[in-house]
């Protein structure tokens, strides 16, 4: 097992809150993490807990989502699906809203400048923030 560094931001204890760094465990074999599990029954606890998670956090962000006209029926009907079709993906999680206007602004700002950006940097850019 080895642990990696992960940001925590947090607005609930108010604006003031600055976010923190933590180190979270992660595995590097199915056989590891069962024995850090307690076992191939917690083990496969776990994963249907997180998978229950993961499915029900889908269809709440396809209401969110849904376009406001559409009928509730519909989008019901749609987060439903979302739900029963998930598969863990294990993937990280992206830069936010944030660092991408971030970024983007930081990236105007040269081009208004007249500074030279390369082909590679803008591909670098749009394969970080999923362009």
């Amino acid at each position: 097992m080895r642990y990696v560094a992960k940001d925590v931001s947090t607005k609930r204890r108010g604006p003031d809150f600055k976010p923190f760094e933590v180190q979270v465990p992660q595995y590097d074999s199915l056989e590891e993490f069962v024995q850090a599990a307690g076992g191939n029954e917690q083990g496969l606890k776990f994963v249907n807990s997180a998978t229950a998670t993961g499915a029900v956090n889908g269809s709440r962000a396809s209401c969110a989502n849904a376009k406001k006209e559409q009928a509730d029926d519909e989008v019901i009907a749609e987060a439903r699906s979302v739900a029963r079709n998930y598969t863990p993906t294990g993937s990280e999680r992206g830069p936010g809203q944030k660092a991408k206007l971030a970024a983007m602004d930081d990236f105007l700002s040269r081009v208004k400048r007249g500074e030279d950006v390369s082909q590679e940097e803008l591909l670098a850019m749009a394969a970080k923030f999923g362009a």
